[in-house]
């Protein structure tokens, strides 16, 4: 479970508020821009002059070797190589979860989708979590459509891929977290979430919209919730669920006088 990110990885990251985000994060470090000749936008000078202050190249190339770089991600003309900051051990998380008063913490159960492991990526940073964990097995790397999805937010927040997912929150639990887990319909011991006592050190499980929660997941689960639904769909998406879980517990603290602001990872 100490398995590093290589500190010699380099990944693509494409679309102009990703690759700003990492000038701005300056934990990997940016080897080179490209951006696609003949293109002006709102930011660019930002992007060039951070670029110029940090010694980072930047080349204008024809929009199809973008193209490649970029596979079928939209890269709005600007696509970065970065050097990526090594990544931190599980056990490293495990010591600051401990170690913190409140903590806030994402698991990702089957989720595959890119595009919404980026998004929940996102709404995890802009809640102050310390960090998102899905399976090694089943779950995107940090790829090119994760890192557009994430715009940004992979700069700042630890994503972590741990072999046995249900092993990982076991460890949680053994430091004082509770662990709650998603769920599309009410049943016995689910609650709606929004009447739910979260506990400082509080740890979300999502699964995918289509499979739920795997077996052994959902019986290391302390605590079911689930986001009533009015309409005639039976299931929001993953990725936007999440964002109302975490944002529920973070108003639960502030309603409490808790100090949610604890969380917050320096990445």
């Amino acid at each position: 479970m100490n398995r590093r990110e290589s500190p010699h990885a380099v990944r693509v990251v494409v679309g102009r508020n990703p690759v700003l985000e990492a000038l701005r994060a300056g934990k990997g470090t940016v080897r080179r821009i490209l951006i696609a000749s003949g293109i002006r936008w709102k930011g660019q000078e930002e992007l060039e002059a951070r670029a110029q202050a940090d010694g980072v190249p930047i080349q204008v190339v024809e929009r199809e070797v973008l193209d490649r770089m970029a596979g079928p991600v939209p890269h709005q003309g600007v696509v970065a190589e970065v050097i990526a900051a090594p990544v931190g051990s599980w056990e490293e998380l495990l010591r600051q979860a401990e170690s913190l008063s409140f903590g806030l913490i994402v698991l990702l159960d089957q989720v595959q989708d890119p595009h919404n492991v980026g998004a929940i990526l996102r709404s995890a940073e802009a809640a102050g979590a310390l960090a998102v964990i899905a399976p090694r097995h089943g779950a995107p790397d940090l790829t090119p459509a994760v890192l557009k999805a994430a715009a940004g937010a992979a700069e700042h927040l630890p994503y972590l891929r741990v072999p046995n997912l249900a092993r990982a929150i076991e460890r949680l639990q053994e430091i004082g977290y509770w662990v709650f887990g998603a769920e599309s319909r009410t049943g016995e011991h689910v609650l709606p979430y929004h009447r739910v006592e979260y506990p400082p050190k509080t740890a979300l499980v999502v699964g995918s919209e289509g499979r739920g929660l795997r077996r052994l997941v959902r019986e290391r689960c302390d605590q079911f919730v689930h986001i009533p639904l009015y309409g005639t769909i039976e299931s929001l998406n993953v990725s936007v669920a999440t964002g109302i879980l975490l944002f529920a517990v973070r108003r639960f603290w502030e309603e409490q006088g808790g100090h949610g602001h604890e969380v917050r990872t320096s990445g």
